[in-house]
């Protein structure tokens, strides 16, 4: 709570069109509705409306205040990134 925040007074707004069974997201290409970092060098180049591919078996690979963490692949630059189902569009 360094940063004055409690995490159970966060709501877990992620999307659950995108799920399969046990929190894993369905394999396919998705667009992106925010701009994003990249994982390997932290450069803002992934643009909102980008398309990432979810890949077969996309289990969480973690979360953070309550939300699951994915890792993704940027179509673009051909990157990794992490996202949540939230930030995805079909």
């Amino acid at each position: 709570m360094k940063a004055g925040i409690d995490p159970s007074d966060l709501l877990a707004e992620e999307s659950k069109w995108f799920m399969l069974e046990d929190n894993q997201l369905s394999p396919g290409v998705y667009s992106l509705k925010y701009e994003k970092v990249l994982n390997s060098t932290c450069e803002p180049v992934v643009n909102a409306k980008d398309k990432v591919r979810i890949h077969d078996e996309c289990f969480p690979i973690g979360d953070i205040f309550g939300l699951n963490i994915y890792e993704a692949t940027h179509m673009r630059s051909q990157q990794k990134l992490y996202i949540t189902a939230e930030e995805l569009l079909r």
